[in-house]
């Protein structure tokens, strides 16, 4: 009688964030990717589980004794063949991994495959119980005494380390650790990194915040974050239709597939450098359905579009081979699509806030397009300020949303963008297109239009045609895109749904950013903006 044990490392997203900086981010990722796959490897061969001589990386039991079911983003599943072998586990796994990434939360569950019920179920079963923690009691060894320094901060025990002008610093051990992990030049996470993003052993990537960011032109970075949408859905299909050796091989699938986007999605800066000879770019995390990348902000839209398209691409290429192995686990032309957020922010402005803004304005782009995220992947853009350290969520509700009577409201973005135009959301071809056409102006006239809209729209839609007047023939490219955006060129707001909405406000964000790539508003442009507030009184 067989037995299952399931493993989850618990607030991952609480773990990465804890140090606050690129490189625990980044160091932490690496940490629980290496866990499930070195960690473990080594923990089965201590165990007399594994082949001794065999590649720890590749986690696999001695047939006699089972076999591991799933390795991944933060979680390990095995089928042990008896009891004894099982608890043995359970009771050296935490202790384990405990020691390869302090401070995280690390829960193991044990469930028997009891006569009447099959694997599956069992498997749900210990993945509930270590999800939510209620599986075993956690065994760990003190990680201090009572003589042990702790960071004043953190609480954490800290070890000393090097500082920056050969004084010893105090550094809680759990920080050193995972920086230690993508650090170094050698490091093995961040050569495991570089290679998931196909970067060459050889290529160096910046660590300098200020570098990366100035390789675009401007003091400002995008920070993006894109998972996958509908995996869960897809996962229990393929749990029913195939059992748990095809979840297992769809979880490889879907590896390659965001390995392979991500790839796609960097190559238009691999050539690009620091002024110091670093390529631009910093992964953070390549793992499960998730990506998230650090570039200079004028590359940010183009590297997540990149993204999407190719995840999408490769999801239906591989997704069909897989359907073909599994004798169609899958419905007739699997396609999966993605969620990205792309945070703009200062190179000095906190990495945690940033990646946060990243990860809710993916979530958020995913939650408004609702079914139709399946349909077609989408992102949304926001240039963060200084004061932005929350969730989108947050910010849009306060910063976005106008309250012009007590039934109406209007919204201050036409986003999320799609990849495809669907059931009328905005597409990402629509909002380029009305960028280029808005190109001509001076960027102070979408910051006063952006500025207008908030307070009044005919004051704002006067602007407008104060700029086709002085546009001449040049405004028609701009007429066209706007009547093709709101069906009408001399208005800012699209109609065709409650609540109306405008893409005035990102074209603004985005236009702006290019600003700063080419220098300051020029004294002609703040000439024309004068005029143009004189006419509006």
């Amino acid at each position: 009688m067989s037995w299952v044990a399931a493993y989850t490392f618990r607030g991952i997203q609480d773990y990465l964030k804890g140090g606050g900086r690129l490189l625990d981010v980044a160091g932490g990722s690496e940490v629980i990717d290496s866990l499930c796959r070195d960690g473990l490897g080594l923990a089965l061969q201590r165990l007399g589980l594994m082949d001794s001589k065999a590649d720890p990386s590749k986690p696999a039991l001695i047939p006699a004794h089972g076999d591991v079911l799933k390795n991944a983003s933060g979680q390990v599943v095995i089928r042990f063949e008896d009891k004894d072998t099982a608890h043995q586990f359970a009771r050296l796994w935490p202790l384990m991994a405990d020691h390869w990434a302090p401070n995280g939360r690390h829960t193991v569950a044990l469930e028997q495959v009891a006569d009447g019920k099959n694997l599956d179920a069992a498997i749900k079963e210990a993945l509930d119980q270590a999800n939510n923690g209620s599986g075993l009691p956690p065994f760990a060894l003190p990680d201090a005494t009572p003589l042990t320094l702790r960071n004043r901060r953190t609480g954490w025990p800290v070890v000393q380390v090097p500082g920056d002008d050969d004084e010893l610093d105090d550094r809680d051990a759990s920080t050193v650790h995972r920086r230690l992990r993508v650090g170094p030049k050698s490091a093995p996470g961040l050569e495991n990194l570089k290679t998931r993003f196909g970067f060459k052993k050889e290529h160096e990537l910046t660590r300098d915040a200020d570098a990366l960011a100035q390789a675009g032109g401007s003091s400002i970075l995008a920070v993006i974050h894109a998972d996958g949408a509908g995996f869960g859905k897809m996962f229990e299909a393929v749990t029913k239709a195939g059992g748990h050796e095809a979840v297992k091989a769809l979880s490889e699938v879907t590896t390659k597939i965001v390995q392979a986007a991500a790839e796609e999605a960097v190559d238009i800066i691999r050539e690009v450098r620091t002024h110091d000879g670093y390529i631009a770019c910093r992964p953070i995390v390549l793992g499960g359905d998730d990506m998230a990348v650090v570039v200079p902000a004028r590359f940010g839209l183009a590297v997540a579009r990149r993204f999407l398209t190719a995840f999408e691409k490769h999801s239906t290429e591989k997704l069909a081979c897989f359907n073909q192995d599994y004798s169609g686990a899958l419905p007739d032309r699997p396609h999966l699509t993605a969620g990205a957020g792309i945070a703009y922010v200062h190179a000095h402005h906190p990495f945690s806030d940033a990646l946060h803004l990243a990860d809710t304005l993916c979530g958020w782009a995913k939650d408004q397009l609702g079914d139709d995220k399946t349909k077609t992947s989408c992102l949304m853009v926001h240039r963060a300020l200084d004061t932005d350290a929350g969730a989108f969520q947050e910010i849009f509700a306060t910063d976005f949303v106008l309250q012009v009577s007590e039934k109406r409201k209007r919204v201050l973005t036409a986003g999320p963008y799609t990849i495809s135009r669907i059931n009328g959301h905005v597409s990402l071809n629509d909002l380029e297109a009305l960028m280029d056409a808005a190109r001509p102006l001076p960027l102070g006239t979408w910051r006063s239009i952006a500025r207008l809209l908030r307070e009044s729209d005919t004051v704002a839609e006067r602007r407008l045609a104060r700029q086709y007047e002085i546009l001449g023939t040049r405004a028609h490219a701009l007429r066209k895109a706007l009547k093709d955006f709101t069906d009408d060129p001399r208005n800012l707001w699209r109609k065709d749904r409650e609540p109306w909405r405008t893409p005035i406000h990102d074209i603004d964000v985005l236009l702006g950013l290019e600003q700063r790539v080419r220098g300051r508003l020029n004294e002609a442009d703040d000439a024309v903006e004068t005029m143009e507030a004189t006419t509006d009184a």
